[in-house]
């Protein structure tokens, strides 16, 4: 059996035999009509597909409808019966993921499926990569259920109509800020994947539902880095955006140890160039939008990694080089040097900032916005303390408490900000989580707060934060309770430089300490 593509503008599909008819695949249809480019703000679509009744031969219309949410067609109703058809208009239970990238090859041909009782059925058939859990009964036909449930191809999410509705609203009002002078607009919210792999959520497939559901409410600035679970978030990550790798700002990280070798390490070209083919690998994909130097490494001359970091852009294996973590004054040097010496310069920073931790305040904020450098901060919820499930006098027993040491959560400076920053969460109706959220993206010179979700649960919850706005009194509020430019707890140093620990560095020999 064939389809006939009708050329008119309604994208209609005739079925019939005819030779002299032009033929084509339902699939390459659908692609044609919702190929309407990756920037269109159109969010909803109706194609009509006509078949011929195989009893009367006359044509028979019915409608499918999809709808876009970052980029991502959902098909939300296509009538196989006139009470499913009914059904669905009145209230869509069901959610079909489509792959992202409308093009005809993510289509599979369209399949003609017999009930019992002979009436034919016309459903397109969807090539996916990942297929959550499938609804139990669709339309109230059980045979039309089991073919659904068993078909190798598609996917029926079972749903209601509030979450495709949240997902759209989130997606018309996600705002977007430009990562300092690239031009690349991303999310204030970045989706960071430390959690995903051996580290904190080994279930790739669940992980892989997590970044979707990120993306699909319009976070489209993903962090990794090679060092994460020894490369496997990674590879969950690569996983993840197949066929969604354009829409998505990708960026990873290079200079913790990568085995035994010494020389996988570290910022030396040598390893630069090697470990970025490692995380393309990884990453399927053939270039990152961001490459960005872990930490410091006192042992290699700057110009030497920005030298290396140049040829990758040069190359196209990277559009954009970043830094984490590096205290002012290495950033201002890696200004100069790229400056003096004509190299590609360092065009965002990575520190870590929240509440508890705003020391970045002081020198690092400043001198990101006076040489344009986008910032996407870590760690906006203190490291999970900020969660407000860390008190004064509990017992702690966490997954965050085991990575990050007891110590960690048992700081009473700390503990005491989070005490005082309870009430002040309440009074403004808000959780903790959205609180702390809220503060990190309100600074000036903060492009995007990186969040760290290991479970859908978390990354939920963050999501509803996104609208949340903190007026003056509350930040001023937040000021007295954790001062700017200081730190809540005395040892969260995440960058140590060797002037500080290296203490030959610190003294001189004892034969010269004195003054006489």
């Amino acid at each position: 059996m064939s389809y006939h593509a009708v050329a008119d503008p309604g994208w209609h599909l005739a079925m019939g035999s005819r030779a002299a008819e032009r033929t084509a695949t339902v699939d390459d249809a659908i692609a044609r009509a919702l190929d309407i480019g990756p920037e269109s703000s159109t969010i909803e679509r109706t194609i009509d597909i006509t078949t011929v009744g195989r009893r009367t031969g006359l044509p028979r219309r019915i409608e499918v409808w999809f709808h876009r949410v970052d980029g991502r067609w959902y098909l939300t109703g296509m009538p196989t019966r006139r009470s499913w058809y009914a059904n669905l208009r009145a209230n869509p239970r069901f959610v079909v993921h489509l792959k992202h990238g409308v093009t005809a090859d993510l289509f599979a041909t369209a399949k003609a499926v017999e009930e019992p009782t002979r009436r034919r059925v016309i459903a397109a058939v969807l090539d996916l990569q990942d297929r959550p859990e499938i609804a139990a009964r669709v339309g109230g036909r059980q045979d039309l259920d089991e073919w659904l449930k068993h078909s190798p191809l598609v996917e029926i999410v079972f749903d209601d109509e509030q979450r495709l509705t949240d997902a759209l609203r989130r997606r018309r009002t996600m705002k977007y800020r430009t990562l300092g002078q690239t031009g690349i607009k991303v999310s204030p919210y970045c989706l960071g994947a430390m959690m995903f792999g051996s580290m904190g959520n080994p279930d790739h497939d669940e992980s892989i539902r997590i970044i979707h559901k990120a993306l699909d409410a319009g976070i489209n600035f993903v962090d990794t880095a090679d060092v994460y679970s020894g490369g496997e978030s990674e590879v969950i990550v690569g996983k993840a955006l197949k066929g969604r790798r354009d829409d998505v700002v990708l960026a990873s990280k290079v200079h913790y140890p990568m085995g035994e070798d010494p020389n996988h390490r570290g910022n030396s070209r040598r390893w630069i160039v090697a470990a970025v083919e490692h995380s393309l690998r990884r990453l399927q994909t053939d270039h990152l939008d961001l490459y960005q130097i872990h930490r410091p490494d006192p042992t290699v001359d700057v110009e030497e990694t920005l030298s290396a970091l140049s040829d990758l852009i040069h190359s196209g294996k990277v559009r954009a080089i970043g830094s984490s973590t590096f205290p002012a004054s290495d950033l201002v040097e890696a200004q100069w040097v790229a400056e003096r010496r004509g190299l590609e310069r360092f065009r965002t920073e990575q520190p870590p900032y929240s509440i508890v931790n705003r020391s970045i305040e002081r020198e690092v904020l400043p001198v990101c916005q006076r040489y344009g450098i986008g910032t996407l901060v870590w760690s906006p919820l203190g490291q999970g303390l900020l969660t407000g499930r860390f008190r004064k006098g509990q017992q702690i027993d966490t997954h965050r408490s085991t990575m990050h040491g007891r110590e960690h959560f048992a700081d009473q400076r700390k503990l005491e900000v989070v005490e005082q920053l309870i009430p002040l969460a309440e009074s403004a109706g808000l959780p903790m989580t959205h609180l702390a959220m809220a503060f990190a993206i309100a600074h000036p010179g903060v492009t995007s707060a990186i969040i760290g979700p290991r479970t859908a649960e978390q990354l939920d919850d963050l999501l509803a934060s996104t609208n949340v706005t903190l007026d003056d009194e509350i930040l001023d509020r937040i000021d007295q309770i954790a001062p700017p430019g200081t730190d809540a707890g005395p040892n969260d140093v995440a960058y140590t430089p060797p002037a500080i620990s290296d203490v030959t560095l610190r003294r001189r020999p004892v034969a010269e300490r004195s003054a006489a």
